[in-house]
């Protein structure tokens, strides 16, 4: 593999994070050293100026992941103009993200994030309290704490392969069910 010498001019944390994420994605689980900076072009221990161990680079990565998740809900609920719509659009995002990126998914909530990503994961929840905010009910934090309980229960359920054990091939049934859910439940405290 050829060595990208922009790599050394500021860019390797960004290309170790990408390759980290991109493997993480693809494999279940996060490269060796050895490998992430064979995929960088890079020498072994080139890696170790942006990261000082896998936990910093897990730090990293979920703040990554995080950003990432908030940057998909945005974009999901741009185009909407109603709240409910909106507020949907962000539903069906996070349960996508999720779907589509189960390691990402569990990597940023099998375990308590550090205080970086925590800051990213609380600007992806805040998404979520807008929503239920714009939608005019009573006690926003309440009613966003428990849409996120069944988005997050799902979520998590799918990212691990379980699904429902009469019908496994229903889960977009699921997520149907869970949104009508979540939306039911934002009617009922509505103002």
């Amino acid at each position: 593999m050829k060595r990208d010498t922009s790599y050394h001019h500021g860019e390797l944390r960004v290309a170790l994070l990408e390759v980290a994420l991109m493997s993480l994605d693809r494999d279940g689980s996060l490269p060796s050293w050895r490998a992430l900076a064979r995929a960088c072009g890079v020498s072994q221990t080139a890696p170790y100026r942006h990261f000082a161990n896998h936990d910093a680079l897990q730090a990293a990565l979920a703040t990554a992941c995080f950003e990432r998740l908030t940057a998909s809900i945005l974009a999901a609920t741009g185009h909407a103009r109603a709240p409910r719509e909106r507020l949907t659009a962000g539903l069906r995002a996070y349960l996508e993200f999720g779907r589509q990126h189960p390691s990402w998914y569990a990597l940023i909530f099998e375990r308590k994030p550090p205080s970086d990503a925590a800051r990213s994961g609380a600007a992806a929840y805040d998404t979520l309290i807008a929503g239920v905010t714009a939608c005019g009910v009573d006690d926003p934090p309440q009613v966003a704490f428990a849409l996120w309980c069944a988005l997050h229960g799902l979520t998590a359920l799918t990212a691990r392969g379980l699904t429902a054990p009469v019908a496994p091939a229903r889960d977009d049934a699921a997520i149907e069910a869970v949104i009508a859910m979540c939306l039911a439940h934002v009617e009922a405290h509505r103002k």
